[in-house]
């Protein structure tokens, strides 16, 4: 969804896409690597939110429990 988005934001079409298959692919296959990027960066990212937030919870019951 989200290549099919970038796509489209980007003017990839299908007359580009019969006109120039080549040039198309080139294009699509940056869109495709470009949304992965996007997509892992915002994994990591929540991943390394919630590390934090099990940490500092971690903490604040150790801390009570004393």
């Amino acid at each position: 969804m989200l290549v099919a988005q970038m796509a489209e934001k980007e003017g990839e079409t299908e007359k580009l896409k019969v006109q120039d298959q080549i040039l198309w692919r080139q294009r699509m296959n940056c869109i495709r690597l470009r949304a992965e990027e996007i997509v892992r960066e915002e994994i990591i990212y929540t991943f390394r939110k919630m590390s934090i937030e099990v940490i500092s919870l971690s903490i604040a019951i150790n801390l009570s429990s004393n």
